[in-house]
């Protein structure tokens, strides 16, 4: 299999200053090979989880008996990296209309408690039980506390109360940390259970059952996904930084950084890559956005995720990304292999001066792509540009374990902890104290 291509001799920086950082990076690097020997005993314990045979096979046990139910509507219940990860890779292996393209399961995830939203979900799911289809509800909470997720269970296990009451334990899968609170509920209610293990967290988890259960019921080739992650941890805990693609660009991004480069725009040309974006924003602004650095200084420090897509953007934020501010370093992300939809020869099209003829869709997207880069080039603003080979499991797998080493190790050289995220529990203490009040 081809690994992505990373190019980057417009980054900004150069190939002494990398190697700089290659060195001061080297102990991590030694400490996240360990962490691949001692299992899930460390904040590391993610790196393990595309080599885990054990937890996979009892995936697939799950798997196939759930897929005798035959659903044909799969609801995901969870916030945050207990959906993200999933969504994002359904969309980018099925496609923005998955949907819509008549698939055996259709697939919906629960993932506020916009009351909008979920009324909305309710009307589709009560519609599904009504009409004596199937459904499938999966829960995801690595804590399994989340008030979000728990409400939203709640308001669905309701539905298939009313219309499954002798069965409705069947249609239901808890995914969560062994021993929480809603393991003992799922426990109590006899739901199938997956466990996550303890010490890996939230934005790590896609390849727990968080990701790989909800993704095998619909139809996404896990075991491929597992092979891609594993051998981007193989490339990616290797010590020469010029091979290591996750403390290459670690090392890219801090060098930017250092030079008040605080924004890192995730430049994808895929309009199904939209929700990879959004996973990868989690990633950096949970990981690396803190208040206090390792030792316990104050550093307010943090680089700013935003997510751009090509060409859907470049007509509202090109002005932005080519005459604004100095402060935005760009990954440009390209699929090199894709559709090849021809362009019609219209007579009615032969006089518009835009118009474009004898090549493909994808010739002019790639072309506005590489005219893109140019335009960076010219305005001297840096980037690097990340060739993933097709849209696949295998190449999905690879990109994205590449991308959580990667912010284990930008978090390193930062000087942050890249696996906690001390100050989101605020929100959550302040919405349980206002709760706390309006019950009285």
């Amino acid at each position: 299999m081809d690994k992505i291509i990373i190019t980057y001799e417009n980054s900004g920086v150069t190939v002494d200053e990398i190697a700089a950082v290659g060195k001061r990076l080297q102990p991590e690097i030694e400490r996240v090979n360990q962490a691949c020997a001692t299992g899930y005993e460390s904040d590391y314990a993610s790196i393990n989880l595309p080599a885990d045979a054990g937890a996979l096979r009892a995936i697939h046990e799950v798997l196939t008996a759930k897929k005798k139910l035959r659903p044909t509507l799969l609801l995901l219940i969870g916030m945050g990296g207990s959906s993200l990860g999933t969504i994002a890779l359904l969309s980018t292996l099925k496609g923005s209309f998955f949907n819509e393209t008549s698939p055996d399961t259709q697939f919906y995830c629960a993932d506020t408690v916009d009351p909008d939203y979920i009324e909305q979900l309710v009307f589709l799911v009560e519609r599904t039980l009504r009409n004596h289809a199937r459904v499938l509800i999966v829960v995801a909470s690595k804590s399994g506390t989340t008030v979000e997720t728990t409400v939203n269970f709640e308001i669905f296990l309701s539905l298939l109360k009313k219309y499954k009451p002798d069965t409705y334990a069947d249609c239901v899968v808890v995914i969560t940390d062994h021993g929480s609170a809603l393991w003992q509920l799922a426990s109590a209610q006899q739901f199938t259970a997956l466990a996550v293990p303890k010490q890996v967290g939230g934005r790590y988890s896609v390849f727990s059952p968080i990701g790989l259960f909800p993704l095998g019921m619909l139809g996404v080739d896990i075991d491929e996904l597992l092979a891609g992650a594993k051998m981007a941890v193989d490339v990616c805990t290797g010590m020469d930084i010029q091979t290591n693609s996750a403390a290459l660009t670690a090392a890219i991004l801090f060098l930017q950084y250092k030079q008040g480069y605080t924004i890192h725009d995730l430049f994808l040309f895929g309009t199904d890559l939209k929700d990879l974006g959004r996973w990868y924003q989690q990633l950096v602004a949970e990981s690396v956005a803190k208040e206090y650095d390792r030792t316990g200084n104050r550093v307010e420090a943090g680089i700013t995720p935003t997510v751009s897509i090509g060409t859907t953007d470049l007509h509202s934020l090109a002005q932005l990304h080519l005459g604004g501010r100095r402060d935005t370093f760009s990954s440009f992300v390209f699929v090199k292999e894709g559709a090849e939809l021809p362009i019609p020869r219209l007579q009615e099209f032969s006089s518009m001066p835009e118009a474009v003829h004898d090549i493909s869709v994808a010739d002019l997207f790639h072309a506005i792509g590489d005219g893109v880069m140019q335009a960076y080039i010219a305005s001297k603003r840096p980037f690097i540009k990340i060739e993933i080979n097709k849209k696949n499991s295998w190449d999905l797998g690879y990109f994205m374990q590449y991308k959580m080493i990667e912010i284990m190790y930008l978090g390193f050289l930062m000087d942050v902890n890249p696996f906690d995220q001390p100050n989101v529990e605020l929100y959550k203490q302040k919405t349980r104290e206002i709760l706390s009040h309006e019950s009285k």
